[in-house]
């Protein structure tokens, strides 16, 4: 019987070795291949990916002047999204610019948001190098505090406040995440607002992951829409797949277009969104696979882009069969460098519960890569007035029709500002 013990023990012990050897083994193969896959995913990141600060493409053939001197004014009538309503936490103030100003964008103690223009009207200071002092932005210079209204609280020397010494404020509303001013060359009241998607507010859709171009995109707001509109460039620049992120393309897959496009005006606008509101304009496109020139069953996708105004918010809904549903929001800010031809450009994405999270990347990958093409171009064409358009072109007339409502008596002046008394 003891003996029969010492056997089954050492039995034991052999078991417990080649099991522990066996865990051993498998373990530095599952570490293998994680670090294998993380150092791919690091190439990946590290000499695919696009990286616009790393990829400067201006090749000096086109003078920022002599572009500019094509175009209308840089900055048209319209909402934009100036911040992230997280980057400006409850006590703090940011400093945001575009548009050719700077503001102090600011958020008292008890949690209200105000954006005002960044000098203080006093003796010129730069409100956004100040602090908040419970619901009042102080100015670091004279110590003058300013209400959320812009309205001056008080004055260090003074029993009461001037009446007429107001900071300039900015219309603004927070749109899912985002913190956008109105911006209208006469100084009007916004003319629309920006329509919520309701897939957002109730949940239907989660919050999936942004990104900021690191780098301003030095090209005019309305480039964004004339292209869209320019159907006969989606098979010479888009027509081979790519590498989602990057810009290599996939050998033997060709991508098929089928796009139209439609006014918020129009009849049609009913069954993409909101009829009746002209300050929107739908591009629909449906796009499928080929392989070697063969038709790939099944991956058919479509895309509705709606443009909220002058190409300044955009939202695109993409439907993926069988799966759900991806929202991307891209978003421009004209900038005050190159002769107002530069864009602050950021994206952010949602999607549904069936779509996880790394084909939403994919999926907003694809159309980064994608746009980066059109980049390139950008960055170095003009704007002909008079384009000699011939069949087949698209509605680009059309379409700079839609886009002259964003512009009133004073876009130029505005656009061009003389001085900092706005």
């Amino acid at each position: 019987m003891i003996a029969m013990q010492k056997v089954v023990s050492w039995q034991r012990v052999l078991f417990v070795a080649i099991a522990a050897s066996a865990c051993y083994i498998q373990y530095y193969v599952l570490l293998g291949l994680i670090l294998s896959m993380a150092g791919l995913w690091g190439i990946y990141l590290r000499f695919m990916c696009i990286i616009p600060s790393k990829q400067i493409r201006k090749s000096g053939f086109t003078d920022a002047k002599q572009r500019a001197m094509t175009y209308p004014a840089v900055y048209p009538n319209g909402w934009y999204h100036l911040v992230n309503a997280d980057d400006v936490k409850p006590g703090t103030v940011v400093q945001a610019e575009g548009l050719g100003r700077k503001f102090a964008v600011w958020r008292s103690a008890s949690g209200e948001l105000s954006v005002l223009d960044a000098f203080c009207p006093h003796g010129g200071a730069n409100l956004a190098c100040g602090t908040v002092e419970e619901d009042h932005l102080v100015c670091p210079f004279h110590l003058w505090k300013f209400n959320p209204d812009g309205g001056v609280h008080s004055v260090p020397w003074l029993d009461k406040p001037p009446i007429h010494s107001n900071a300039k404020t900015w219309e603004w509303t927070e749109f899912h995440g985002m913190v956008c001013i109105w911006f209208d060359a006469e100084g009007r009241e916004p003319a629309y607002d920006l329509p919520r998607v309701t897939g957002i507010t109730d949940g239907k859709f989660r919050y999936c992951d942004n990104w900021e171009v690191d780098r301003p995109i030095y090209m005019h707001l309305i480039e964004y829409m004339e292209n869209t509109v320019d159907v006969q460039h989606f098979t010479p620049m888009h027509g081979r797949m790519a590498l989602p992120w990057t810009q290599w393309r996939l050998p033997g897959i060709t991508v098929l277009f089928d796009s139209k496009v439609v006014l918020g005006a129009d009849e049609e606008a009913e069954e993409y969104g909101d009829k009746g509101r002209p300050e929107i304009l739908y591009f629909i496109n449906t796009s499928s696979l080929q392989f070697y020139g063969r038709d790939v069953p099944r991956t058919s996708a479509s895309v509705v882009v709606q443009f909220m105004g002058p190409a300044s918010v955009n939202r695109f809904l993409f439907t993926i069969p069988d799966l759900g549903e991806i929202i991307m929001m891209q978003t421009h800010l004209p900038l005050n460098e190159n002769e107002g031809l530069a864009q602050k450009v950021r994206f952010s994405w949602f999607a549904t519960s069936g779509i996880p999270d790394a084909l939403a990347s994919y999926v907003v990958g694809e159309w980064v890569s994608n746009w980066w093409d059109d980049v390139g171009v950008w960055e170095e064409k003009i704007r002909r007035a008079k384009p000699k358009l011939v069949k087949g072109d698209g509605p680009i007339q059309r379409g700079r029709g839609w886009y002259k409502q964003f512009y009133s008596e004073s876009s130029e002046k505005v656009s061009s500002p003389q001085s900092f008394d706005w």
